[in-house]
């Protein structure tokens, strides 16, 4: 991406937390998904609260699996010496 560790460590922090923001927060999946949850409500509530039981189910899982391929890449990178320690950190 750039020319050094610490530049691409600064560009993936900010671009994760955006692209969630934009998923969660402004409502891109709400957008995609609120539709097909209300035409289903109306149709077979059952079907619906399974529908939005698969929904959560695979968010948990993705975003789980997520957070520890993220923890496991900064310990990595820290052990192995990729990603340097500072004057303001241990």
């Amino acid at each position: 991406m750039s020319g050094s560790a610490v530049a691409d460590a600064f560009v993936i922090a900010f671009r994760l937390p955006n692209l969630f923001r934009r998923l969660f927060g402004e409502g891109a999946l709400t957008a995609s998904y609120l539709p097909v949850f209300t035409k289903q409500l109306e149709t077979d509530r059952l079907k619906a609260w399974q529908l939005a039981s698969v929904l959560f189910t695979w968010l948990t899982v993705f975003l789980s699996g997520l957070t520890v391929v993220g923890e496991l890449v900064s310990w990595f990178g820290v052990s192995r010496g990729a990603i340097r320690r500072t004057w303001y950190c241990c």
